[in-house]
């Protein structure tokens, strides 16, 4: 609808980003080989993404860019997703 209006919309997909918040979020799962892998990126680098993003009328920034498989694989990411997210600590297991 607003193709040619000068109206622009950047959808950003951030991964998990090193801020007081998801420092607090991940001490509630517990560790595994498999989430200590996971890329993590800066708050500052994801800023200056969106802001060059919008400079440039981008319509997406994922970040970490790695993330950027589950646009070109969705089933694999949740399945992945699934299979290695870290269980709640103090959950019991399936």
């Amino acid at each position: 609808e607003l193709r040619g209006t000068g109206v622009n919309v950047l959808t950003v997909y951030p991964g998990p980003v090193h801020t007081d918040m998801g420092t607090k979020g991940i001490a509630h799962y517990q560790a595994t080989a498999a989430s200590s892998l996971a890329p993590w990126g800066t708050s500052e680098e994801l800023a200056h993404l969106v802001v060059h993003a919008i400079e440039l009328g981008r319509a997406r920034v994922i970040y970490p860019r790695s993330y950027a498989v589950s646009l070109w694989f969705p089933n694999l990411s949740r399945w992945f997703s699934l299979r290695f997210a870290p269980p709640l600590r103090g959950a019991k297991p399936d």
